[in-house]
C-alpha cells in the first residue's frame, strides 16, 4: 500500500512539473518572438537605403530629402515619419505630405505641391502666392499662365490673395486671355486692365458669374472703363 501511494505521488510530481514547464514556456514564447522581431528590425540589413520622393513637379527632389533629413544607416523601423512628415510639411511648396515604410529598406515620401496662383511684383522679380495666399518663394520672371497683380505695399493680405484668386476664376474665358494683370486695394476693389486700354472695375468676388454675364455683353460697347460692382446697374464710359 506505501509502495503504490509513492508512485502515484511521485506521478503526480512529475504532471506538475511538465505542467509547470510547459506553462513557463507558453508564457515565454511572444517575449521570445518580441525580441526575434526587435533584432529583426534593427539588423542592418533593415537599413535605410532609398528615400523615394514622389509627387513633385516644381520642388527638387533634392531639397524634400534634405528637409526629410534621414540620418544614413538609421534602422527603417526607428524612423520618426511623424516628424519626418513634420519637417517637410515645413518647405513653402509643400501643401501635404505623406511618409510611408517601405520594407526592407525605403521610405516613400508622397507630395502634394501648393501650386502658384498669383505673382506679385518684388524688390527683384516677383513673389509666388499660392490660392490660399501662402507665399510660396521667388521667380526671376512671372511664370506662364499666373495672373499678376499689383497691390499698394507690394505684399497682399492672405484675404486679398484669396478675393482676386476668385475674380479670376469668374472672368469669361474669353476674356481672359485679354487681361494684362489685376490691382487691388482691398478684397472688396479688384480691377484688372485689358488690351487696348481698357479697365475693368469688378470689386468685390461676390456675383460673380451675373458680373461676368454683364460684363461680356458691356464690351460690346465702345468705352474705356467698365464697371461691374454692382452688375444690376453697371456703368461704361
Amino acid at each position: 500500500m506505501t509502495a503504490t501511494v509513492t508512485r502515484f505521488a511521485d506521478r503526480a510530481r512529475r504532471v506538475r512539473g511538465t505542467r509547470r514547464r510547459r506553462t513557463a514556456a507558453w508564457a515565454a514564447a511572444p517575449v521570445l518572438a518580441v525580441v526575434a522581431l526587435i533584432a529583426l528590425a534593427l539588423s542592418p540589413a533593415l537599413d535605410v537605403e532609398t528615400v523615394r520622393v514622389v509627387g513633385t513637379q516644381r520642388l527638387p527632389q533634392r531639397q524634400v530629402r534634405q528637409a526629410a533629413a534621414i540620418k544614413p544607416g538609421v534602422a527603417l523601423a526607428l524612423v520618426d515619419v511623424d516628424e519626418v512628415r513634420r519637417r517637410v510639411a515645413e518647405l513653402p511648396y509643400v501643401r501635404s505630405v505623406s511618409v510611408r515604410r517601405e520594407w526592407p529598406s525605403g521610405l516613400v515620401l508622397r507630395v502634394v505641391e501648393r501650386v502658384p496662383a498669383l505673382a506679385v511684383p518684388a524688390a527683384v522679380g516677383v513673389a509666388l502666392y499660392d490660392a490660399e495666399g501662402v507665399r510660396l518663394g521667388g521667380a526671376r520672371t512671372v511664370p506662364r499662365g499666373v495672373p499678376l497683380l499689383r497691390v499698394a505695399g507690394g505684399r497682399p493680405s492672405p484675404e486679398l490673395v484669396r478675393a482676386v484668386v476668385d475674380v479670376v476664376g469668374s472672368v469669361p474665358e474669353q476674356v481672359r486671355s485679354q487681361v494684362l494683370g489685376y490691382s487691388a486695394t482691398s478684397p472688396d476693389e479688384v480691377m484688372f486692365t485689358l488690351s487696348g486700354g481698357r479697365e475693368v472695375v469688378w470689386g468685390s468676388s461676390d456675383d460673380g458669374r451675373d458680373k461676368a454675364a454683364v460684363l461680356l455683353a458691356l464690351l460690346r460697347r465702345p468705352g474705356s472703363h467698365y464697371d461691374v460692382r454692382a452688375p444690376g446697374a453697371p456703368a461704361v464710359r
